[in-house]
């Protein structure tokens, strides 16, 4: 049994980024038809724009993982390059934090490439998380991690 529990956060920070990139390609293109030129005076705030919204697109989605799958007894997380296989009796806790987007956090028992926990937004339906407070997957995940300390 292999269940993907993460959404593709390489997607999102780097669809956030083309988008912001576009946004500011499309107002630079609206002011040129109005007459204004390329200037640097134009230019600047929309620079200064985009830089900071890529270094903040960035700075919330780097420590996510890319890819984290469930196997039954373990989960196989995936950040970059790096890859590692965690099994349940390895976790912890879990928990999430409802924010935009939600995130559950694994704490791990030990450090490992990961520095003792992973983090990643969860497939479950963000808006029903957001509503309800709770996450049936971090439920799920809890309650099989104490089974297996029972």
């Amino acid at each position: 049994m292999r269940t993907s529990l993460a959404s593709p956060a390489r997607v999102i920070k780097w669809g956030l980024t083309l988008t912001v990139f576009l946004y500011c390609a499309i107002s630079a293109l609206r002011q040129h038809q109005h007459g204004l030129a390329y200037s640097a005076d134009a230019m600047l705030p929309l620079m200064v724009l985009f830089l900071c919204s890529t270094g903040v697109i960035f700075y919330l989605f780097h420590p996510l993982a890319d890819r984290v799958e469930d196997h039954g007894g373990y989960l196989v997380v995936r950040k970059g390059k790096l890859e590692q296989r965690i099994d349940l009796d390895e976790i912890g806790s879990v928990d999430f934090t409802v924010r935009s987007p939600p995130l559950v956090k694994l704490h791990l028992l030990r450090s490992d490439k990961f520095n003792g926990s992973v983090a990643f937004i969860p497939v479950d339906d963000c808006l029903s998380i957001m509503l309800e407070n709770r996450s049936a997957l971090v439920a799920d995940l809890n309650a099989r991690i104490g089974r297996l300390r029972a």
